[in-house]
Order: structure tokens, then C-alpha cells, then sequence
């Protein structure tokens, strides 16, 4: 299987051919194991995201951002992370359309 920071870097490479006008994305992405809770994260640039644990508790998972998708980087780091305990998930955007 491929791994996040493997696809955000192909993906990456793909918009950036012919970008001359120098648009970018910002993407999250997540890829979690259901049955052991262990899950790999690349952020290219998006806000971080918010967990919820079970008994309610909020937080805000922070780790090392990669550059915003617009220009061709060497590869994605991907952030090991364990969500064995966690009933949401929430991602948002402050973006224009």
C-alpha cells in the first residue's frame, strides 16, 4: 500500500507541472489502521486537525507542517500517530472559493 507521504509527493509533482502562476492547495490526510488504531499523517500546509477522545475530550493535534502544495519538494514526512482512543474527527478550512 502506498503511504501518504509517498501519494502527497506524485500528487504534488503532477500539480506542479505547468503551474506558472504559482497556485497552491493545502491537504491533510490521514491513514488509519481500524483495528489498531495506528494511523500515518502528512499536512502539506492545512490547519491542523481536531480530536475528540472518548469522555469528550477536545484537542488539537499539532506536528510539523510541509510547505502548502505548489512546488516540487524532495518528499512528504509522514507523522506517526495513535488513534485508538478517539470518537471524531474534525478538519476545517479558512479558504475562498
Amino acid at each position: 500500500m502506498i503511504q501518504p507521504g509517498e501519494a502527497f509527493y506524485y500528487i504534488n509533482n503532477q500539480l506542479c507541472d505547468g503551474n506558472e502562476r504559482g497556485m497552491f492547495v493545502t491537504v491533510w490526510m490521514s491513514v488509519i489502521d481500524l483495528k489498531t488504531g495506528r494511523g500515518v499523517a502528512v499536512n502539506a500546509g492545512h490547519a491542523s486537525p481536531c480530536i475528540c477522545r472518548k469522555g469528550g475530550e477536545f484537542e488539537l493535534v499539532e506536528y510539523q507542517h510541509e510547505k502548502a502544495v505548489r512546488e516540487k519538494v524532495a518528499g512528504f514526512a509522514g507523522n506517526a500517530q495513535q488513534y485508538d482512543d478517539i470518537t471524531m474527527m474534525c478538519l476545517y478550512f479558512k479558504g475562498q472559493a
